[in-house]
C-alpha cells in the first residue's frame, strides 16, 4: 500500500510503500522533524492512504501542556494557601476565645 504524507496545504512531504499506517494524533519523524498526524484518508481502489500531517499542532501541544501544567500547579498553590489561611484564622479565633474564657473565669473568681 502506498502511504502518502502531505502537509496541511496539500503538498506532498513524503511517500513510502508500507502496511504500517499511523493513527490520528500520532507523532512521526520525517527528516529529523516531528510531525503530528492530523487525519488519514484511505483510497482502497488505488491501494493508498493519504496522511495529512502538521507541525503546528506538535509545537502548540507541547507549549499548551506546559501552560496547562503551570496553571494547574498555580491553582494548587493558591488552594493550599487558602486552606492554610483558613486554618490560621480558625486557630487565632480559638486562641482569642480561650483568652476571653480564662479572663472571664479569673474575673469571676475575684
Amino acid at each position: 500500500m502506498k502511504v502518502i504524507y502531505s502537509d496541511e496545504y496539500g503538498e506532498e512531504v513524503f511517500r513510502v510503500e508500507s502496511t504500517n499506517v499511523p493513527y490520528n494524533g500520532d507523532v512521526i519523524s520525517i527528516d529529523d522533524e516531528d510531525w503530528k498526524v492530523k487525519s488519514r484518508v484511505f483510497m482502497p481502489k488505488e491501494d493508498s492512504v493519504v496522511i495529512e500531517i502538521t507541525q503546528n499542532m506538535v509545537r502548540s501541544k507541547s507549549s499548551d501542556d506546559n501552560g496547562a501544567r503551570l496553571a494547574e500547579m498555580q491553582r494548587a498553590i493558591v488552594e493550599v494557601n487558602k486552606r492554610q489561611d483558613t486554618q490560621e484564622k480558625k486557630s487565632r479565633h480559638l486562641r482569642e476565645q480561650l483568652v476571653t474564657v480564662r479572663t472571664h473565669l479569673r474575673n469571676k473568681d475575684k
